[in-house]
């Protein structure tokens, strides 16, 4: 006798609330970046390699401006309304107050030495395509408390859908601004502020339904928040120019048609990172309410699966990934298939500093992940000086890989260190891991 037939929404209601989060971020960010890879095919055929490598670093500097100047509070806010030491209303209102402060201080100060900015950290970047760029700051650094609620009270569908609406709306904007009105590199980036600054508004508008927003400035709170969100804030700016550092130095030692070819090999080889992402994006709030007995029980089970699924992913794309480049961003970006292949084997190794990093945080130690940057940023810069002059973006694709792969053996050595879980308890995949993802696949799983 047949099996009666499971809809999807039987299935995915009968998976555990961990499994479900993880599933339904991890949708949605495939998503995310599917839209996100149709816009910036839209902006590199339109604009061409130079203005694709515009594009990106112009979007890259309120990013770098938020990550400096907002001191990692967003970890912070989510530590603390998840664990409810404090009023949750309380928590927004002062992270809110303080968020206000350091946007309208460190905002007037990027304005008024901005030719010098462009001058030397963006070399051959017109000020007004940064002075466009610039609204995108603001809607990031107000909507930490907004992210902050909804992250910490653990509504993780509603923050994935959030940044789904996003991406949706810049494909939208970039499609009529650059389509339509033929707006170029400025139409680009006025579609991202946009698309930044109805995200802020929708963050706003649900965490209303979650807590009352207490206008509030406590220098108990704030102490709390800080001291928390200050362990790993050299971290987060570390970690971001980790990032992306290889693009600065591209931009510097070659010039912006170089970053536009290479950016579409960051962004075809980061696709991997959709899986360690959304058991991360999980993970944080998971962990910071759990106790540490059952923070060694899920995390290294989640790590394991997670490598296994991120490797099997980055084969396929090692194959598939000329072809795409080709298909989707044409001959102009051809040169960049190599780099991707180079990046894969360091993406997928970073992805175990995203979830062992996540678990750690969430113990309050998110000084491990920083130290974890630290070294793969030290790595990464002196590689790169040595390598970009000399072989270009391959270069470049070499240098940053092999301080991913650094990245990777530093976490899992002081995950290792800091529970007694050894390695191959959260690397090497185990028979009840595949008994997991069957049971997962049919509808029927174990419990995470």
């Amino acid at each position: 006798m047949a099996e009666p037939r499971v809809s999807p929404r039987s299935f995915f209601n009968r998976l555990p609330q961990f499994a479900q989060n993880v599933a339904f971020t991890l949708g949605a960010q495939v998503v995310s970046v599917t839209i996100a890879i149709l816009y910036n095919v839209l902006i590199a055929r339109a604009t061409g390699p130079e203005g694709k490598g515009i594009y990106s670093l112009a979007i890259l500097a309120p990013m770098l401006l938020s990550t400096f100047t907002a001191f990692n509070m967003g970890a912070g806010a989510t530590y603390y309304i998840g664990n409810r030491k404090h009023a949750p209303g309380l928590v927004m209102g002062n992270v809110f107050n303080l968020c206000v402060i350091l946007t309208l201080v460190f905002g007037t100060l990027y304005l008024a030495f901005l030719p010098e900015i462009s001058r030397f950290a963006f070399k051959g970047l017109s000020t007004n395509y940064l002075l466009l760029s610039f609204s995108i700051y603001p809607a990031v650094m107000l909507g930490i408390p907004f992210s902050g609620a909804i992250l910490g009270s653990q509504r993780i569908k509603t923050a994935s859908t959030i940044d789904l609406v996003r991406s949706f709306l810049t494909l939208a904007l970039v499609a009529v601004l650059l389509l339509a009105f033929n707006s170029g590199i400025k139409g680009a980036i006025a579609a991202t502020a946009a698309s930044f600054w109805a995200a802020l508004l929708a963050s706003w508008l649900y965490s209303r339904r979650l807590e009352k927003l207490t206008i509030s400035f406590s220098p108990r709170i704030i102490g709390d928040i800080l001291s928390y969100s200050v362990k790993g804030f050299a971290g987060s700016i570390i970690q971001l120019l980790n990032y992306r550092l290889d693009i600065f130095l591209i931009n510097f030692f070659m010039t912006p048609v170089n970053v536009g070819i290479y950016s579409v090999s960051v962004m075809i080889a980061e696709t991997l990172w959709n899986i360690p992402n959304a058991v991360g994006y999980v993970l944080f709030p998971k962990i910071s309410a759990s106790d540490a007995k059952t923070a060694d029980r899920i995390t290294p089970q989640v790590s394991r699966i997670t490598l296994a699924l991120t490797i099997a992913a980055g084969a396929g794309l090692l194959l598939l990934a000329p072809h795409l480049i080709g298909f989707l961003f044409g001959e102009q970006f051809s040169g960049a298939a190599a780099p991707t292949a180079m990046l894969i084997p360091g993406v997928i190794a970073l992805g175990i500093t995203k979830v062992l990093g996540n678990d750690l945080a969430a113990r309050g130690k998110p000084e491990y992940p920083a130290l974890t940057s630290a070294v793969a940023l030290l790595l990464s810069a002196g590689t790169s000086i040595a390598a970009i002059p000399a072989y270009g973006i391959a270069g470049a694709a070499v240098a940053t890989s092999l301080s991913y792969c650094a990245s990777g053996i530093t976490i899992s050595v002081l995950y290792w260190r800091h529970t007694g879980n050894r390695p191959w308890s959260f690397l090497v995949p185990q028979k009840q891991d595949f008994t997991l993802l069957k049971d997962a696949v049919t509808g029927s799983p174990n419990s995470v």
